[in-house]
């Protein structure tokens, strides 16, 4: 099978399966307040995570959370840091989340 065909066989699966369901729903919305609670007491924060978070997503995902949240900036914002990382000389030594994630939001 070739990619094509691959992303081909996804999408209509996606097409005929994809739909609104109540506990993804509750899920989804737990994980979006869950990333935006990293650092705890920031509402600001918060709802800047949801949206960029969702404005990642794609139309069929977005309409099986029901939301219609999108944030082209966001979007502009990610091709614009790949063109300047494209720039820059590659890391010397590896970064991990756990090596303080928190500490630097």
């Amino acid at each position: 099978m070739t990619y094509e065909g691959f992303a081909r066989l996804l999408d209509d699966y996606e097409r005929e399966h994809f739909g609104r369901d109540e506990g993804a729903h509750a899920v989804a919305r737990a994980a979006l307040a869950m990333l935006g609670r990293i650092r705890p007491h920031d509402r600001l924060r918060e709802r800047l995570v949801r949206l960029a978070s969702l404005s990642l997503l794609d139309a069929p995902l977005l309409d099986a959370l029901a939301c219609r949240t999108r944030c082209g900036a966001v979007r502009a914002g990610l091709r614009l840091r790949g063109r300047v990382l494209r720039w820059c000389p590659p890391r010397r030594a590896r970064r991990y989340v756990r090596q303080g994630l928190a500490t630097r939001l």
